[in-house]
């Protein structure tokens, strides 16, 4: 996945510049263009120096060369950057990964794949055999697994909402022939087993539903009362029994997700799907 530098109407400045410099972004480590790495790290620095947003207060984020900074949260939620170099002293058995963010906002992220398919490798080069979950925008068996490399993943947990597309189980799915005759016609340099492609699909076709929804009240209004008020809403590559349903008190369209295990290959459900619907969320 590459990353894209964008301005908002006639600035000069790149969106992601502004972000960084309000503490609500973090700069990525690997970024190619020099000039760009040296815009935005200084607008992060410049967020650090006056603590603002996340550098602000208590919860400000941690740098993992000061150890008895990061031993003060403990108890508390910290966010703390560095590179892990072992992980194997602590005994653990269980190891969840959420993954890192690029310079967007952490909690919209779908930037993780790059940073987490080096963890993968780091935790498969230690040894290590937790039982591992990885977060499902880092799900992507061609964007985050190969790279970090198959044998190393397998056994990796996720939740899924949305089909691979390039798993033999789905061959004969409508929906994902669907896909691929999209990609093929429209973007034939696309992955269809690149876990954006999907999710952009996907968006898409939600965009025009909500659309539709609208009827002829194309009002900023009705357009958030539409998208806010969705209930059990199909749409294509969604696993089975999983549905998008939205309300004004929580906007985010999945209250299913289903539990599979990568074994090697593909990733294979275990269980039912989860709901968490009726449980205030």
């Amino acid at each position: 996945m590459g990353l894209a530098i964008v301005f908002a109407d006639d600035s000069q400045i790149p969106v992601q510049a502004v972000l960084l410099a309000q503490g609500e972004a973090l700069t990525a480590a690997d970024m190619a263009d020099k000039d760009c790495a040296m815009l935005l790290a200084a607008a992060e620095a410049e967020a650090r120096k006056v603590k603002r947003g996340a550098w602000m207060g208590d919860s400000a984020i941690k740098n993992a060369e000061s150890p008895d900074d990061i031993l003060t949260g403990i108890g508390r939620f910290t966010i703390v950057e560095g590179r892990v170099l072992s992980v194997r002293q602590a005994g653990a058995t269980t190891y969840v990964n959420f993954g890192f963010w690029d310079v967007v906002k952490s909690e919209k992220s779908q930037l993780a794949g790059h940073f987490n398919r080096l963890i993968e490798r780091k935790v498969a080069e230690l040894g290590w055999t937790p039982l591992n979950y990885v977060v499902s925008v880092s799900s992507s068996i061609t964007g985050v697994l190969e790279p970090a490399g198959l044998t190393a993943s397998k056994g990796l947990l996720t939740a899924l909402a949305f089909k691979t597309p390039t798993d033999p189980r789905w061959n004969d799915a409508k929906d994902v022939q669907e896909f691929r005759a999209f990609l093929k016609e429209w973007y034939p340099k696309g992955d269809a087993g690149e876990g954006s492609n999907v999710i952009g699909y996907v968006s898409a076709f939600m965009t025009v539903k909500v659309l539709q929804m609208c009827g002829d009240d194309r009002t900023r209004e009705n357009l958030l009362r539409q998208a806010t008020n969705m209930t059990r809403v199909e749409a294509p590559l969604l696993l089975p029994g999983i549905t998008i349903t939205t309300t004004p008190q929580r906007y985010s369209p999945y209250t299913q997700m289903q539990i599979a295990r990568f074994d090697g290959t593909s990733w294979v459900p275990e269980g039912p799907v989860i709901s968490t619907d009726g449980l205030g969320q």
